[in-house]
């Protein structure tokens, strides 16, 4: 029995990304790659990035136009190197930090002492 391998994406700064092929509606949420409808701390309503990421299955035609969001509208970040590879793009590590996800800050080299 084969696994199909599943790619991995979550949100890009605050960019709004329909999930592809999914329709909405009346009253309902619109349905966003890695986001959630959710209250905010000022009671205001909003879509913050979800703190786990959004998974496709490798061979679907959504990922396919996921792939153009990396790429082309650089709103989706590939969450790790697999889906990075499948992107044709460099990965680049992200955390998830008050609501969005964020490139990892490395820290800064210490100089040696001598």
């Amino acid at each position: 029995m084969t696994t199909i391998q599943k790619l991995k994406f979550v949100p890009r700064a605050n960019l709004l990304v329909r999930v592809p092929g999914a329709m909405q509606f009346i009253g309902q949420a619109a349905p966003y790659v890695g986001r959630s409808k959710r209250q905010m701390s000022d009671g205001s309503w909003g879509y913050p990035a979800d703190n786990r990421p959004y998974e496709v299955p490798a061979d679907s035609k959504e990922c396919r136009r996921l792939f153009a969001m990396v790429n082309r509208e650089q709103a989706l970040w590939p969450f790790d190197e697999a889906t990075a590879a499948a992107c044709g793009t460099k990965f680049v590590a992200v955390e998830w930090l008050d609501g969005e996800w964020v490139p990892v800050e490395k820290p800064a080299k210490k100089k040696s002492e001598g």
